[in-house]
């Protein structure tokens, strides 16, 4: 696949592919990011992607896989190391409470 028909391609499927995005991420800060993730694998790979195929489920399959992958790179390191909110005793929030701030006298 040439340069002109990957933008062709980006410009006729890039809604079609972003709504996707959209869809299975939940999220539109996800979707943007796994939406330029997969045009930038599409560049890498352009000469797999045949024109004269179907090339919008060759670009649904790239998001799909690398969806995937995100969600299992999450998923180890969440097995991995847990997350945990970290409360630090010493902080100026316990002292507070013995001590009125400035505010409040």
């Amino acid at each position: 696949m040439t340069k002109q028909e990957l933008e062709m391609c980006i410009s006729e499927y890039g809604r079609d592919i972003y709504s996707f995005c959209v869809y299975i991420t939940g999220s539109r800060q996800l979707a943007d990011d796994l939406y330029q993730d997969t045009f930038l694998t599409a560049i890498e790979r352009r000469e797999h992607i045949d024109s004269t195929c179907n090339p919008k489920s060759y670009l649904l399959s790239i998001t799909l896989h690398l969806w995937k992958n995100k969600k299992r790179k999450f998923a180890w390191r969440k097995r991995i190391a847990e997350m945990r909110l970290f409360v630090d005793e010493t902080s100026e929030c316990a002292i507070s409470d013995e001590n009125p701030s400035p505010e409040m006298l």
